[in-house]
């Protein structure tokens, strides 16, 4: 998996995180599923080094433009 680009909206309480993935469909719906169902242990961690009021949402979308 890598991140390819990241949105974040105006006032940063929101970002959408754009993955790409190696592999076949089933692959890339497993990392999409794991990466949603892990989001709020990376979320909380992403609090911990910024320094910031609010820490961003995070939603993960598949980028197929590598492809």
């Amino acid at each position: 998996m890598t991140v390819t680009s990241v949105d974040t909206s105006p006032d940063l309480r929101s970002a959408r995180v754009y993955v790409s993935v190696l592999g076949d469909e089933d692959e890339r719906d497993a990392t999409l599923a794991a990466l949603r169902g892990s989001h709020g242990l990376l979320q909380s961690r992403i609090a911990t080094e910024m320094r910031i009021k609010y820490t961003p949402t995070l939603s993960f979308v598949y980028d197929d433009g590598p492809e």
